[in-house]
């Protein structure tokens, strides 16, 4: 199952989810879940072949993973939604949303956050990287905690997953133009990906997107995350679904 609830409340009025970064999991928003009103239903989204899915083979087929994650978000579908993704993360979101916009479904906002768009990372070769090259990219990455980056067996665990990340990015490519008619916003570090390259997103979308500046590098959520969540929070309520 990729939808992993992380909040208790019972009378949520809408739900965010969240998806992760490569060679992430759903770990990452754990943090999340005392942060948000009680009408908001906190969801993390869990690739395989991590977490509680560490058994399962990874899947670096995107038309795949969004079919999967469409088919188990439908009964969710009945309230507003909201989706949250960073890096990966981010284009993940925006490829289950295309397929939702599809289908006849609207999210209320998707948040994109520290994402270059598809095109840039489709048919790149990272994923074929050595074991070495791809432990000196997490390294200057700098969200990968020192303790792993030493502990062979530790990367052992999480090069492949990384790997296989970045082979479903490289893999994705978006068949037409289609703009998505939902509201978007993006999330960026002054530090991390110019903003005239981040906001190639405005291409993507009809209405025009709105751009927030963060502190902090690529993993500006690990280091200014109340702002962040703070401004997830704003944005919510300007969907009216919460006061």
């Amino acid at each position: 199952m990729y939808i992993k609830r992380l909040n208790n409340t019972s009378c949520s009025k809408i739900n965010l989810f969240c998806f992760h970064y490569a060679g992430g999991s759903v770990s990452a928003y754990h943090s999340w879940k005392d942060k948000y009103p009680t009408e908001v239903g906190l969801f993390g989204m869990q690739l395989p072949a991590r977490g509680d899915r560490f058994v399962e083979d990874a899947i670096v087929d995107m038309d795949i993973v969004v079919s999967e994650i469409v088919d188990e978000l439908k009964p969710y579908l009945c309230k507003p939604f909201v989706f949250f993704g960073h890096s990966m993360g981010g284009v993940v979101a925006y490829g289950v949303l295309r397929k939702l916009e599809e289908l006849g479904y609207m999210a209320k906002a998707i948040i994109i956050s520290a994402s270059k768009t598809p095109e840039v990372y489709s048919n790149a070769t990272d994923y074929l990287l050595s074991d070495e090259e791809l432990k000196d990219k997490l390294k200057k990455l700098n969200a990968t905690p020192q303790e792993i980056l030493e502990n062979d067996e530790l990367m052992e665990l999480v090069l492949p997953i990384y790997r296989a990340d970045l082979e479903l990015l490289s893999r994705y490519n978006i068949s037409d133009d289609t703009k998505l008619k939902s509201k978007a916003y993006i999330f960026n570090s002054k530090d991390d990906i110019p903003k005239e390259q981040i906001m190639q997103w405005s291409r993507y979308f009809v209405s025009e997107i709105v751009y927030k500046e963060f502190e902090g590098g690529h993993f500006f959520i690990n280091t200014s995350t109340d702002k962040v969540i703070s401004t997830i929070n704003d944005i919510l309520s300007n969907t009216s679904c919460i006061r």
